[in-house]
């Protein structure tokens, strides 16, 4: 998983519908999925006019970072513990999110706090 790749575990049984199911192992089954081939060029192109791009994703940490690194981004790629830590103060929070690279394992909510905190502090 550190760099991006997944594998899927397939399994069938026979078993009858009210019975406890007797797995037979099938095989494995290779995932990646790499960023669009015009991603990199984008992003660039993106921080040459003075935009700063952060990843937010719902993918693993590891698997965030590993895409950062193909895309030429920072990894410092937190998970959404510290948008959720009640103990981390609104100021902290805000430095966090702008200090960081991006967010791996969000969710809808997470995404729109993230946006709302970068948003109230003039960036748009």
């Amino acid at each position: 998983a550190d760099r991006g790749f997944r594998a899927l575990g397939v399994a069938i049984s026979y078993s009858p519908p009210d019975a406890e199911p007797k797995w037979e192992f099938q095989g494995l089954l290779a995932l990646f999925d790499p960023p669009r081939y015009d991603t990199k060029k984008t992003i660039e192109t993106a921080v040459a006019m003075g935009v700063e791009v952060k990843m937010i994703t719902g993918d693993q940490v590891a698997i965030a970072k590993e895409t950062c690194r193909e895309l030429g981004m920072g990894t410092n790629i937190l998970n959404t513990d510290v948008l959720t830590n009640p103990n981390t103060s609104a100021v902290d929070l805000d430095a966090i999110i702008m200090e960081s690279h991006g967010f791996a394992e969000v969710y809808p909510e997470h995404k729109f706090q993230i946006v709302d905190r970068i948003r109230k502090q003039g960036y748009v």
